[in-house]
């Protein structure tokens, strides 16, 4: 057990080395060792409030010209592991957490924005254990076989169970973070090997290996701090379940993970940016509200991401198809007012763009297309709306005139977001993006609020059962 008591020795300081008394709040004191080759800033990724059901992070300003740099923070009362910058480092409520960093040296090349730890206080061996973890298993060298990855880690387990007797830690929420942050390193470890030695086992026997010894339900993944890291881990593990099955589908990976996982923080950020994906990326779908039930049915009551989701939930259902669709009112390049009411009684197809977007612009010729084929139906009509600058009215006419959208059907919307025509748009029709084309049917409700891109396959299919569509 060399490796592991010399690694201890070295983050342990000795007592005394910064002033202040353990307090309620975990108070971080942190100082930074600053070399001419580093400048920039340190990074603090931690869970916040009375659940650790939300992600926080904070950055703090290094410079070159100050030798040593210190800072100090409080965060949310209850057991986690911190990082600071790349230390992962396992705090309690009332810790006082005193550390100095310093730029890491490896075979004689700084390594950026790296640093080595030291921690004083009576609480420092049980906060350095997480970076202890990390060190162990990021020393593996070069591996050839299974068996010999199969014995480094079990040499590394051996010694952070050492190291946990070593710091006396004994209290269950902190064994069951550190076997959790330790389950994470090993599957890591696994399934890069894997990568580099594709052709050792069959894909399922791969998928087997990587996952065993690790459990999505531990309860301890609760007290993992860093987004990024989990976003990474939790992709390496439906990498794995995937070898292990091929027919798994994408749309179970949320399902297992909101009925699984422990993370409060990581479950409620990630049904928030898979409702925001759908639906920016095709307006309100069955997927959508799938995945809306998911996250009521699982997160808990007081979930930091619950306001993000209803309010997600709540603009795309706008969209839905039945809804009513936004009366808006625009003026063509006339000058003559038009409004969606106008309407009534036909399928309205309308294509928002704009002469900036060279996407747009170069779907203009199929919508010329598609305009021309439904030219004698009358049941079907074709808007464009081009969303532009107040200041670039005369430049968008004469633009829409050379690619032959000029009309009584070609409508400006300004995209100045304190114009209350623009605000009331944009809020509607949920228009974070162009190309937006959207359908409407002859009792002013929305058919579809996200048609996709005109160039896809099936684009011109959806138009033409649009046009029979009944009002």
């Amino acid at each position: 057990m060399k490796s592991v008591t010399l690694l201890t020795a070295m983050l342990l300081g000795s007592p005394g080395t910064f002033a202040g008394n353990p307090v309620a709040a975990t108070t971080l004191n942190v100082k930074v060792a600053i070399t001419p080759e580093f400048s920039g800033q340190m990074e603090f990724h931690g869970l916040g409030n009375a659940r650790l059901s939300e992600y926080q992070s904070y950055t703090f300003p290094v410079s070159a010209d100050e030798p040593l740099a210190s800072f100090s923070r409080t965060v949310s009362p209850g057991k986690q592991i911190i990082y600071l910058n790349n230390c992962p480092l396992l705090v309690n409520t009332g810790d006082n957490l005193q550390v100095m960093l310093w730029p890491w040296n490896s075979g004689g090349r700084l390594l950026r924005n790296r640093f080595l730890p030291t921690l004083t206080g009576k609480d420092a061996a049980r906060q350095a254990l997480p970076f202890v973890i990390d060190s162990l298993y990021g020393t593996g060298g070069s591996m050839v076989g299974i068996e010999q990855v199969n014995a480094f880690m079990d040499d590394r387990s051996k010694q952070v169970k050492e190291a946990i007797l070593r710091a006396k830690v004994t209290d269950p929420e902190n064994l069951s973070i550190l076997n959790a942050y330790e389950q994470t390193k090993m599957l890591s470890l696994k399934f890069s090997f894997q990568g580099s030695h594709p052709g050792l086992l069959p894909a399922n026997a791969y998928g087997d290996w990587c996952l065993k010894g690790f459990d999505i339900s531990n309860p301890g993944m609760a007290g993992l701090s860093n987004k990024k890291v989990m976003d990474q881990v939790l992709a390496i593990w439906w990498g794995a379940r995937k070898l292990k099955d091929s027919t798994l589908k994408e749309d179970a990976r949320l399902t297992e993970i909101m009925q699984q996982f422990k993370s409060e923080a990581q479950k409620g950020s990630l049904a928030a940016e898979m409702l925001y994906m759908e639906g920016n990326g095709h307006a309100f779908t069955q997927k959508l509200k799938s995945i809306y039930e998911l996250a009521n049915s699982h997160l808990a009551s007081n979930n930091a991401s619950r306001h993000v989701i209803d309010s997600l939930y709540k603009q795309y259902g706008q969209l839905e198809p039945g809804r009513p669709a936004y009366n808006f009112t625009l003026k063509n390049d006339k000058g003559d007012i038009v409004r969606l009411s106008d309407f009534k009684g036909k399928t309205v197809i309308i294509n928002i763009w704009a002469t900036w977007c060279s996407g747009c612009v170069a779907a203009l010729p199929l919508y010329n297309a598609l305009r021309d084929k439904y030219k004698d139906n009358n049941d079907i009509v074709f808007l464009t709306i081009g969303w532009e600058t107040p200041d670039g009215i005369d430049y968008w006419k004469k633009f829409s005139e050379s690619r032959l959208i000029d009309g009584v059907n070609n409508l400006f919307l300004s995209s100045d977001r304190s114009d209350e025509q623009c605000k009331q748009f944009v809020q509607r029709y949920c228009l974070t993006g162009i190309t937006r084309w959207i359908a409407i049917d002859k009792g002013g409700k929305i058919l579809n609020g996200n048609l996709g891109y005109p160039m896809e396959a099936g684009f011109a299919q959806r138009i033409a059962g649009y046009s029979k569509a009944k009002g």
